[in-house]
């Protein structure tokens, strides 16, 4: 569950986000939660004789990915759609998983991961 702030309210859950950037996705703007993408690896192992692993390497994967919470406005604001892009930082974003939106107290929020379109060059 994430950690958002309580209120006794919901007429102050809009007036207090939980995350630190916005998103607008299909034209719906969404607070997040978590935000911090990610650049994975993947090991190259090389064998000896005895088939134990005697060297490896580690190669960039080619695009940046991770997931995070989206804060949604009220309980029937729309959650993204799969494929649906965003961009931050001129980087644009595919969102790849979508949780169902869940409610604590005032607030909705819903999980989804993304994974960068346009791959990353450092």
């Amino acid at each position: 569950m994430p950690n958002i702030p309580y209120h006794s309210s919901s007429a102050t859950a809009a007036a207090s986000p939980f995350g630190g950037i916005t998103l607008t996705i299909n034209a719906i703007t969404y607070i997040t939660e978590n935000w911090k993408p990610e650049k994975n690896t993947r090991k190259i192992r090389r064998n000896g004789t005895n088939g134990d692993q005697s060297e490896f390497m580690l190669r960039a994967e080619p695009s940046t990915q991770s997931g995070l919470t989206l804060q949604l406005a009220l309980s029937s604001t729309a959650v993204p759609s799969l494929g649906a892009e965003f961009t931050v930082d001129t980087l644009v974003y595919v969102i790849t998983k979508v949780g169902a939106s869940k409610g604590s107290d005032a607030f909705w929020f819903t999980d989804i991961d993304y994974e960068s379109k346009v791959l990353p060059t450092d």
